[in-house]
């Protein structure tokens, strides 16, 4: 794995833990908003590892299926944030805007794991 991949899912397992954390300590939110930020920072980490190694993870339809709900939660996070932008909510904006930043070279990469890569999950069905 090349060096920005290994900065870039540091970069996610920080942004994933901290949320976690921030969502903890100020007591806020149900299991999802605690944990999934975390939860999908390690799944994500672990495509990224696996697509380093060429190997395929599970089924491939599952890669599928988190790119398609990745993809939406990153547009509705967009959407929301300019809507907050505009109602001067500006933290939560941002945090929504970074987090759907963030994710865009994992959609990209999810994306080349799980439909552009048919020879991999090939091989791991053998």
């Amino acid at each position: 794995m090349k060096w920005y991949w290994q900065i870039y899912c540091a970069l996610l397992l920080f942004l994933g833990y901290g949320q976690m954390m921030r969502k903890i300590l100020t007591d806020t939110g149900g299991f999802s908003s605690r944990y999934s930020a975390a939860i999908i920072a390690t799944v994500v980490v672990i495509m990224l590892i696996a697509q380093a190694k060429q190997r395929g993870v599970g089924k491939v339809w599952i890669w599928q299926s988190l790119f398609y709900l990745l993809s939406a939660t990153a547009v509705i996070s967009l959407l929301f944030a300019i809507y907050l932008a505009a109602t001067a909510v500006w933290l939560a904006a941002g945090l929504l805007f970074v987090g759907a930043v963030a994710l865009t070279p994992t959609l990209h990469q999810l994306y080349q794991y799980s439909f552009k890569s048919s020879q991999l999950w090939q091989a791991s069905q053998q």
